[in-house]
Protein backbone atom coordinates (compact mmCIF):
# COMPACT_ATOMS: atom_id res chain seq x y z
CA UNK A 1 0.00 0.00 0.00
CA UNK A 2 1.53 3.35 -1.07
CA UNK A 3 1.04 6.74 0.52
CA UNK A 4 -1.71 7.67 -1.96
CA UNK A 5 -3.79 4.52 -1.58
CA UNK A 6 -5.91 6.15 1.13
CA UNK A 7 -6.45 9.43 -0.75
CA UNK A 8 -9.68 10.14 -2.56
CA UNK A 9 -8.49 12.94 -4.85
CA UNK A 10 -5.08 13.55 -6.43
CA UNK A 11 -3.14 14.53 -9.55
CA UNK A 12 -0.54 12.27 -11.12
CA UNK A 13 2.43 13.66 -13.05
CA UNK A 14 4.13 11.18 -15.39
CA UNK A 15 7.89 11.53 -15.24
CA UNK A 16 8.56 9.24 -18.26
CA UNK A 17 6.06 11.13 -20.42
CA UNK A 18 7.48 14.50 -19.47
CA UNK A 19 11.00 13.29 -20.27
CA UNK A 20 9.68 11.99 -23.62
CA UNK A 21 8.28 15.41 -24.46
CA UNK A 22 11.54 17.12 -23.51
CA UNK A 23 13.38 14.80 -25.89
CA UNK A 24 10.88 15.56 -28.63
CA UNK A 25 11.51 19.23 -27.94
CA UNK A 26 15.25 18.69 -28.29
CA UNK A 27 14.82 16.79 -31.54
CA UNK A 28 12.77 19.59 -33.07
CA UNK A 29 14.92 22.49 -31.93
CA UNK A 30 18.34 20.79 -32.13
CA UNK A 31 19.09 22.26 -28.72
CA UNK A 32 20.41 20.05 -25.94
CA UNK A 33 20.20 22.44 -23.00
CA UNK A 34 16.73 23.97 -22.89
CA UNK A 35 15.23 26.25 -20.27
CA UNK A 36 11.59 25.47 -19.45
CA UNK A 37 8.73 27.74 -18.40
CA UNK A 38 7.44 26.77 -14.96
CA UNK A 39 5.40 29.86 -14.14
CA UNK A 40 1.95 29.66 -12.52
CA UNK A 41 2.83 26.61 -10.41
CA UNK A 42 4.28 24.93 -13.52
CA UNK A 43 1.07 25.62 -15.46
CA UNK A 44 -0.92 24.08 -12.61
CA UNK A 45 0.95 20.78 -12.75
CA UNK A 46 2.82 21.51 -9.53
CA UNK A 47 6.28 23.08 -9.26
CA UNK A 48 7.81 20.39 -7.07
CA UNK A 49 7.17 17.28 -9.23
CA UNK A 50 7.78 19.19 -12.45
CA UNK A 51 11.19 20.60 -11.54
CA UNK A 52 12.26 17.24 -10.15
CA UNK A 53 11.43 15.65 -13.49
CA UNK A 54 12.97 18.44 -15.53
CA UNK A 55 16.23 18.31 -13.59
CA UNK A 56 16.35 14.55 -14.18
CA UNK A 57 15.73 15.22 -17.89
CA UNK A 58 18.79 17.47 -18.02
CA UNK A 59 17.24 20.89 -18.59
CA UNK A 60 19.55 23.83 -18.01
CA UNK A 61 17.27 26.16 -16.10
CA UNK A 62 13.81 27.58 -15.53
CA UNK A 63 11.72 30.60 -16.45
CA UNK A 64 9.13 32.16 -14.16
CA UNK A 65 6.83 35.16 -14.36
CA UNK A 66 7.72 37.03 -11.19
CA UNK A 67 9.97 37.31 -8.19
CA UNK A 68 7.74 35.30 -5.84
CA UNK A 69 7.81 32.30 -8.17
CA UNK A 70 11.58 32.53 -8.51
CA UNK A 71 12.14 32.61 -4.75
CA UNK A 72 9.82 29.63 -4.36
CA UNK A 73 11.95 27.67 -6.84
CA UNK A 74 15.09 28.50 -4.90
CA UNK A 75 13.42 27.34 -1.70
CA UNK A 76 12.58 24.05 -3.39
CA UNK A 77 16.33 23.59 -3.60
CA UNK A 78 17.20 24.07 -7.26
CA UNK A 79 20.52 25.75 -7.98
CA UNK A 80 19.97 25.98 -11.73
CA UNK A 81 19.67 29.37 -13.42
CA UNK A 82 16.29 31.07 -13.09
CA UNK A 83 15.24 33.77 -15.50
CA UNK A 84 12.41 36.24 -14.85
CA UNK A 85 10.09 36.99 -17.74
CA UNK A 86 8.49 40.26 -16.72
CA UNK A 87 9.69 43.65 -15.39
CA UNK A 88 11.21 43.92 -11.91
CA UNK A 89 11.22 47.17 -9.94
CA UNK A 90 14.72 48.45 -9.23
CA UNK A 91 14.17 48.25 -5.47
CA UNK A 92 14.12 44.44 -5.82
CA UNK A 93 17.42 44.18 -7.70
CA UNK A 94 19.35 43.38 -4.54
CA UNK A 95 16.90 40.59 -3.72
CA UNK A 96 17.37 39.21 -7.22
CA UNK A 97 21.09 39.29 -6.67
CA UNK A 98 20.74 37.47 -3.35
CA UNK A 99 18.82 34.64 -5.03
CA UNK A 100 21.05 34.67 -8.15
CA UNK A 101 18.19 35.47 -10.50
CA UNK A 102 18.49 36.73 -14.07
CA UNK A 103 16.70 40.07 -14.44
CA UNK A 104 14.91 40.99 -17.69
CA UNK A 105 15.56 44.42 -19.18
CA UNK A 106 12.96 45.88 -21.52
CA UNK A 107 14.53 49.16 -22.64
CA UNK A 108 17.79 51.00 -23.03
CA UNK A 109 16.64 53.47 -20.37
CA UNK A 110 16.49 50.62 -17.85
CA UNK A 111 20.12 49.80 -18.53
CA UNK A 112 21.14 53.40 -18.05
CA UNK A 113 19.14 53.63 -14.80
CA UNK A 114 20.93 50.54 -13.48
CA UNK A 115 24.27 52.23 -13.99
CA UNK A 116 23.28 55.32 -12.03
CA UNK A 117 20.92 53.93 -9.39
CA UNK A 118 22.07 50.48 -8.34
CA UNK A 119 24.19 50.20 -5.20
CA UNK A 120 25.08 46.58 -5.80
CA UNK A 121 28.81 46.09 -6.04
CA UNK A 122 28.68 42.84 -8.00
CA UNK A 123 27.31 43.12 -11.55
CA UNK A 124 23.63 42.39 -12.10
CA UNK A 125 23.07 39.41 -14.37
CA UNK A 126 20.51 40.51 -16.93
CA UNK A 127 18.79 39.31 -20.08
CA UNK A 128 17.53 41.55 -22.86
CA UNK A 129 13.93 41.11 -23.97
CA UNK A 130 13.52 41.15 -27.71
CA UNK A 131 10.21 41.59 -29.51
CA UNK A 132 6.73 42.68 -28.54
CA UNK A 133 7.48 43.81 -24.98
CA UNK A 134 11.04 45.03 -25.24
CA UNK A 135 13.67 46.00 -27.79
CA UNK A 136 12.02 46.22 -31.18
CA UNK A 137 14.85 45.32 -33.51
CA UNK A 138 18.29 43.78 -33.69
CA UNK A 139 20.03 47.16 -33.94
CA UNK A 140 18.69 48.18 -30.52
CA UNK A 141 19.60 44.79 -29.09
CA UNK A 142 23.19 45.16 -30.30
CA UNK A 143 23.33 48.68 -28.86
CA UNK A 144 22.22 47.30 -25.48
CA UNK A 145 24.76 44.46 -25.61
CA UNK A 146 27.53 46.94 -26.36
CA UNK A 147 26.41 49.07 -23.41
CA UNK A 148 26.56 46.05 -21.09
CA UNK A 149 30.04 45.22 -22.29
CA UNK A 150 31.15 48.78 -21.64
CA UNK A 151 30.02 48.56 -17.99
CA UNK A 152 31.06 45.09 -16.81
CA UNK A 153 31.31 46.20 -13.17
CA UNK A 154 27.57 46.90 -13.08
CA UNK A 155 25.97 44.86 -15.85
CA UNK A 156 26.63 41.24 -16.73
CA UNK A 157 24.94 40.47 -20.04
CA UNK A 158 23.74 36.91 -19.80
CA UNK A 159 21.55 36.34 -22.83
CA UNK A 160 18.42 37.26 -24.70
CA UNK A 161 14.76 36.46 -24.33
CA UNK A 162 12.27 36.60 -27.17
CA UNK A 163 8.65 37.71 -26.91
CA UNK A 164 6.77 37.44 -30.15
CA UNK A 165 4.67 35.49 -32.62
CA UNK A 166 5.45 33.83 -35.96
CA UNK A 167 3.74 36.71 -37.79
CA UNK A 168 5.97 39.27 -36.09
CA UNK A 169 7.54 42.03 -38.16
CA UNK A 170 10.83 40.37 -37.21
CA UNK A 171 9.95 37.23 -39.16
CA UNK A 172 13.28 37.30 -40.99
CA UNK A 173 15.13 36.65 -37.75
CA UNK A 174 16.33 33.06 -37.40
CA UNK A 175 14.74 32.70 -33.94
CA UNK A 176 11.30 33.45 -35.31
CA UNK A 177 11.83 31.29 -38.37
CA UNK A 178 12.49 28.37 -36.09
CA UNK A 179 8.89 28.56 -34.89
CA UNK A 180 7.64 27.70 -38.34
CA UNK A 181 9.44 24.36 -38.29
CA UNK A 182 7.65 23.14 -35.17
CA UNK A 183 4.62 20.96 -35.75
CA UNK A 184 3.42 21.51 -32.21
CA UNK A 185 3.51 24.41 -29.79
CA UNK A 186 6.75 23.54 -28.05
CA UNK A 187 8.81 26.37 -26.68
CA UNK A 188 9.98 27.54 -23.33
CA UNK A 189 13.44 29.03 -23.29
CA UNK A 190 16.14 27.88 -25.66
CA UNK A 191 19.75 28.28 -24.61
CA UNK A 192 22.95 27.85 -26.59
CA UNK A 193 26.32 28.45 -24.98
CA UNK A 194 28.02 29.06 -28.31
CA UNK A 195 25.89 32.10 -29.05
CA UNK A 196 25.44 33.13 -25.41
CA UNK A 197 21.83 33.59 -26.27
CA UNK A 198 18.48 32.71 -24.74
CA UNK A 199 15.46 32.61 -26.99
CA UNK A 200 12.13 32.80 -25.20
CA UNK A 201 9.19 31.37 -27.15
CA UNK A 202 5.91 30.49 -25.46
CA UNK A 203 4.86 26.86 -25.70
CA UNK A 204 3.00 24.14 -23.83
CA UNK A 205 3.54 20.86 -25.66
CA UNK A 206 6.27 19.87 -23.19
CA UNK A 207 3.44 19.51 -20.67
CA UNK A 208 1.49 17.19 -22.95
CA UNK A 209 -0.93 19.59 -24.62
CA UNK A 210 -1.80 18.94 -28.24
CA UNK A 211 -2.91 16.06 -30.44
CA UNK A 212 0.45 14.98 -31.86
CA UNK A 213 0.77 11.23 -31.06
CA UNK A 214 4.47 11.73 -30.26
CA UNK A 215 3.49 14.02 -27.39
CA UNK A 216 2.65 12.09 -24.25
CA UNK A 217 -0.01 13.01 -21.71
CA UNK A 218 1.71 14.21 -18.53
CA UNK A 219 -1.12 15.01 -16.11
CA UNK A 220 -3.79 12.59 -14.90
CA UNK A 221 -6.62 13.80 -12.63
CA UNK A 222 -8.08 10.98 -10.51
CA UNK A 223 -10.49 10.45 -7.68
CA UNK A 224 -12.21 7.59 -5.85
CA UNK A 225 -15.87 6.70 -5.51
CA UNK A 226 -17.01 7.58 -1.99
CA UNK A 227 -20.77 7.08 -2.40
CA UNK A 228 -23.07 4.96 -4.56
CA UNK A 229 -26.83 4.99 -5.00
CA UNK A 230 -29.30 3.59 -7.50
CA UNK A 231 -31.27 6.05 -9.60
CA UNK A 232 -34.88 5.72 -10.75
CA UNK A 233 -33.83 4.79 -14.30
CA UNK A 234 -31.96 1.58 -13.39
CA UNK A 235 -28.69 3.43 -13.53
CA UNK A 236 -26.31 4.24 -10.72
CA UNK A 237 -25.20 7.57 -9.32
CA UNK A 238 -21.64 7.67 -8.01
CA UNK A 239 -20.04 10.49 -6.04
CA UNK A 240 -16.38 11.56 -5.91
CA UNK A 241 -14.88 14.38 -3.77
CA UNK A 242 -13.93 16.64 -6.69
CA UNK A 243 -15.69 19.98 -6.97
CA UNK A 244 -15.57 23.68 -7.71
CA UNK A 245 -13.23 24.24 -4.78
CA UNK A 246 -10.65 22.05 -6.51
CA UNK A 247 -10.84 24.00 -9.76
CA UNK A 248 -13.32 21.70 -11.49
CA UNK A 249 -16.19 23.25 -13.47
CA UNK A 250 -19.96 22.89 -13.57
CA UNK A 251 -19.66 23.17 -17.34
CA UNK A 252 -18.30 19.62 -17.40
CA UNK A 253 -21.88 18.32 -17.08
CA UNK A 254 -22.39 15.46 -19.60
CA UNK A 255 -18.63 15.14 -20.18
CA UNK A 256 -17.27 11.60 -19.81
CA UNK A 257 -14.85 9.93 -17.40
CA UNK A 258 -12.93 6.66 -17.28
CA UNK A 259 -13.55 3.73 -14.93
CA UNK A 260 -11.68 0.41 -15.13
CA UNK A 261 -10.02 1.32 -18.41
CA UNK A 262 -13.25 2.28 -20.19
CA UNK A 263 -14.97 5.59 -20.88
CA UNK A 264 -18.21 4.63 -19.19
CA UNK A 265 -19.22 7.40 -16.78
CA UNK A 266 -21.06 10.63 -17.56
CA UNK A 267 -20.81 13.68 -15.32
CA UNK A 268 -24.23 14.52 -13.89
CA UNK A 269 -23.50 17.54 -11.71
CA UNK A 270 -20.64 19.41 -10.06
CA UNK A 271 -21.03 21.18 -6.72
CA UNK A 272 -18.63 23.01 -4.43
CA UNK A 273 -16.97 19.87 -3.07
CA UNK A 274 -18.22 16.88 -5.06
CA UNK A 275 -19.04 15.57 -8.51
CA UNK A 276 -21.73 13.01 -9.29
CA UNK A 277 -21.56 10.74 -12.32
CA UNK A 278 -24.05 8.37 -13.94
CA UNK A 279 -22.98 4.77 -14.69
CA UNK A 280 -24.81 1.70 -15.94
CA UNK A 281 -23.55 -0.67 -13.24
CA UNK A 282 -22.47 -0.39 -9.61
CA UNK A 283 -18.82 -0.08 -8.73
CA UNK A 284 -17.25 -0.76 -5.32
CA UNK A 285 -16.50 2.17 -3.09
CA UNK A 286 -12.88 3.22 -3.56
CA UNK A 287 -12.87 2.51 -7.31
CA UNK A 288 -10.71 5.03 -9.19
CA UNK A 289 -12.34 7.48 -11.63
CA UNK A 290 -9.99 9.11 -14.16
CA UNK A 291 -11.18 12.47 -15.46
CA UNK A 292 -8.20 13.44 -17.65
CA UNK A 293 -5.40 11.19 -18.78
CA UNK A 294 -5.03 7.62 -19.94
CA UNK A 295 -6.00 4.37 -18.24
CA UNK A 296 -5.30 1.20 -20.21
CA UNK A 297 -6.62 1.92 -23.71
CA UNK A 298 -9.05 4.65 -22.68
CA UNK A 299 -7.84 8.23 -22.97
CA UNK A 300 -9.29 11.68 -22.33
CA UNK A 301 -6.75 14.38 -23.14
CA UNK A 302 -6.42 17.78 -21.52
CA UNK A 303 -7.01 19.30 -24.94
CA UNK A 304 -10.32 17.44 -25.28
CA UNK A 305 -11.40 18.58 -21.83
CA UNK A 306 -10.40 22.18 -22.55
CA UNK A 307 -12.18 22.15 -25.91
CA UNK A 308 -15.33 20.95 -24.16
CA UNK A 309 -15.23 24.06 -21.96
CA UNK A 310 -14.13 26.22 -24.90
CA UNK A 311 -11.01 27.40 -23.08
CA UNK A 312 -7.29 26.79 -23.52
CA UNK A 313 -5.60 23.79 -21.85
CA UNK A 314 -3.42 26.19 -19.85
CA UNK A 315 -6.49 27.92 -18.44
CA UNK A 316 -7.85 24.51 -17.48
CA UNK A 317 -4.77 23.31 -15.61
CA UNK A 318 -3.97 26.60 -13.88
CA UNK A 319 -7.41 26.47 -12.28
CA UNK A 320 -6.46 23.34 -10.34
CA UNK A 321 -6.18 23.97 -6.62
CA UNK A 322 -2.68 24.03 -5.16
CA UNK A 323 -4.05 22.07 -2.19
CA UNK A 324 -4.62 18.98 -4.34
CA UNK A 325 -1.86 16.37 -3.98
CA UNK A 326 0.55 16.14 -6.92
CA UNK A 327 2.08 12.70 -7.25
CA UNK A 328 5.16 12.06 -9.40
CA UNK A 329 4.83 8.59 -10.91
CA UNK A 330 7.00 6.43 -13.16
CA UNK A 331 4.50 3.80 -14.36
CA UNK A 332 2.36 6.02 -16.59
Amino acid sequence: MDEYSNQNLWIEISKPNLVNNIQKFRNLTKLNEPFINVQANALGFGVNPIIRSLVAAGVSGFAVSNLDEAIELRRWGTNKPIILRYPILSKYHQLCKNYTLIIPVFSFNELQDMITSTKINDPLTISLVFGEMGFKNLRLIQQAINFCQEHPSKLNYWGMQYFGKPNSQLIDHKIVKQLQTLKENFGGIYYTKRQKQVNLIGGTSIYGFGENPEIKEVLRLRSRIVHLEKSSSNQWLITVPLGLGNGFSQSFQNFKAIINGKIQAKIFQVTLDRTQLIVDEPFPLGTIVTFWGQEDQAKITLTQAANYLKISPVELTTRLSCQMSRRLITDY
